[in-house]
């Protein structure tokens, strides 16, 4: 793909996302509520000034909402009918209850209005930060050339084995993670570490982390995702290895937080000079808002003199947190974030000697260009199996858009290094997605077992399972699938507590919420919103069931292999196999599970 060609892709997608979320673009308030893209109306409850002194408050939901597309940090802005609405963030919403950053200096004079709401929105600077950064990397003769190599077939040197022994920190490496750590440390070029499900990948880029620390190298770390920054994050922290974690602090760890700009402040001198600070604004600031909507010419000025002094006093709040902050950028090593977190941080060309990129995989392309000059040369890690970069313009797709860096690296042979063992399942979970994606490389830690008791799969084939369409959200479910995990579970006797449920559809989700309402399962998630993540069980419903064997998205086979490697004990599959058995790769996971006799009918469980 030529830089033209991507620049083209991300402009599509954006308006695509535009008109996801807008009411411009033929939606109704109805419909984006009924979407799960807006709350309203909603409840103010207690207000305070937080991170930065931007506007917060807590608020509330007084009528049952669908929630499920609003998750902690994402973009949102406030409305109340007329009224310019205000961006924020939404930190957390849990249950009927949440809080919002406002980015703005204050709380808009409609705050308390009964018919308030809460919209999702794109997050426009992020697609813009990208544009612009493909518009650079267009006019540059370095990084355009950079971005030609990276697209064509690999022609550097292969990464010798080191010949100095170095000495490992964690004894418990294996020989695969060992080799990927030492080609990493020892060369100049691109390298790709590919580890696939359960085999320590984060474990290997926590030691190449402490080594590159060791060296004296300054390495930059991120991933896609805050919750993935934070793995590793909390994985140095245990190793006692200093870091900086920087970005949002909302979307941070709350365990992370000393080891941020704002917890380092805690624990600093500073910290009594700002409290100080702060105070005297918030008490200038009351006094400006003493004044109400309709007052006289003098109140106005006074309230006007009040307000700029709270700005006077929140500009040097600002101004000694960022003095604070370029040192502790200079004290630090290595830093982590998100590569918006990290290119906010505005550090200078090739400033660090490694980026080091995890779950590339789900990395656009382009959010990873806005770091990569950053450093002087860079290591990708993840799975090109896994899922990949979200993207919801098909036209985009088609275009490529959703191939990332690393799937780009792979296919033009750059160096690869495969972490082989894997450790998180049975063998017998494990071998299915070995043998169909991985090329039957890996090797399990745990023995084969000649048993079927961690793998099941149970056909409704024949069983009028039929899958329907919410009406609102036009998502699939099956509610005979549900019925039947619910005498499964008895059945089996399988602990809901050490369980999770996932699926590939939202509308199953939100019917598996309701159904079971009253049995204490330890999580319901969509496959994608449980990749990274592992259980003892997992209940997997695939929903699809219908005479004209259309399986939808469940041809994204990339989907089903984080669904199949999320279980470390047990694994349950509800599925109609009339319905997918005329697809090859539903026809060779048949075969499989008759081969290992994990095949069984829903009809083996009676009512």
């Amino acid at each position: 793909m030529t830089i033209e060609e991507l620049i083209a892709a991300l402009k599509i997608e954006s308006r695509a996302q535009d008109e996801r979320y807008s009411l411009s673009g033929g939606a109704s308030l109805k419909q984006l509520r009924a979407d799960g893209y807006l709350l309203q109306p909603i409840r103010v409850n207690r207000r305070s000034y937080g991170f930065a002194d931007y506007p917060e408050f807590e608020f509330y939901l007084p009528f049952p909402a669908e929630t499920s597309q609003f998750r902690n940090g994402c973009s949102i802005q406030l409305f109340s009918g007329d009224e310019q609405p205000v961006a924020g963030v939404l930190l957390y919403l849990e249950g009927n209850k949440g809080e919002i950053r406002l980015y703005t200096s204050d709380f808009p004079d409609w705050i308390d209005d009964k018919n308030i709401g809460v919209q999702l929105v794109t997050d426009q600077r992020t697609n813009e930060i990208q544009l612009e950064t493909l518009k650079q990397i267009q006019q540059s003769k370095k990084y355009l050339s950079l971005y030609q190599r990276f697209h064509q077939p690999f022609s550097g040197k292969e990464s010798l084995v080191r010949k100095t022994e170095i000495t490992f920190q964690n004894s418990s490496l294996n020989n695969s993670q060992k080799q990927a750590i030492m080609a990493c440390l020892d060369t100049d070029e691109v390298e790709v570490i590919h580890g696939p499900p359960g085999t320590g990948k984060t474990t290997t880029l926590v030691e190449l982390i402490d080594q590159l620390n060791r060296q004296g190298r300054r390495v930059l770390v991120s991933a896609p995702s805050n919750t993935a920054v934070d793995n590793i994050g909390q994985r140095l922290a245990a190793q006692n290895i200093d870091f900086l974690r920087v970005g949002n602090n909302v979307k941070v760890r709350e365990e992370l937080i000393p080891y941020t700009i704002e917890g380092k402040i805690e624990e600093s001198n500073l910290k009594q000079t700002i409290k100080k600070m702060r105070i005297q604004s918030e008490q200038l600031r009351k006094m400006a808002h003493q004044y109400k909507r309709k007052f006289g010419k003098d109140e106005r000025e006074q309230r006007k003199l009040l307000l700029n002094e709270v700005k006077s006093i929140r500009k040097e709040i600002k101004a000694l947190q960022h003095h604070f902050e370029e040192s502790c950028y200079e004290k630090t090593n290595v830093i982590l974030g998100t590569p918006i977190g990290l290119y906010d941080c505005q550090f200078k060309e090739e400033s660090y000697d490694v980026l080091l990129m995890d779950e590339a995989g789900q990395c656009l392309e382009p959010l990873t260009w806005t770091i990569i000059p950053l450093a002087k040369r860079c290591i990708l890690a993840g799975d090109p199996f896994q899922l990949p970069p979200t993207v919801i313009s098909e036209e985009a797709k088609r275009k490529g858009f959703n191939v990332s860096l690393l799937e780009t690296f792979i296919a033009n042979g750059f160096p690869v290094h495969l972490l082989d063992i894997q450790y998180r399942m049975e063998a017998v979970i494990a071998e299915f997605s070995n043998r169909y994606f991985y090329e039957g490389k890996l090797k399990s830690d745990k023995p084969v077992m000649a048993d079927s008791n961690h793998l099941f799969f149970y056909d409704s084939a024949g069983a009028d399972y039929t899958e329907q369409e919410d009406e609102h959200s036009a998502s699939l479910y099956n509610l005979e699938e549900l019925r039947f995990i619910e005498r499964l579970l008895d059945a089996e006797g399988i602990d809901p507590k050490s369980t999770v449920f996932i699926t590939p559809y939202n509308g199953q989700l939100q019917q598996a919420k309701d159904y079971f309402k009253d049995v204490p399962f330890q999580r319901f998630s969509t496959i994608d919103s449980f990749q990274g993540q592992e259980a003892d069980a997992i209940i997997l419903s695939l929903v699809r069931s219908n005479p004209n064997q259309q399986i939808g998205f469940l041809n994204d086979y990339r989907r089903i292999n984080v669904a199949m490697t999320r279980a470390r004990k047990q694994l349950y599959i509800i599925g109609d196999s009339s319905t997918i058995g005329g697809d090859e790769f539903y026809s060779k996971l048949l075969d499989y599970l008759e081969e290992i006799n994990a095949y069984h009918s829903v009809f083996e469980i009676s009512e």
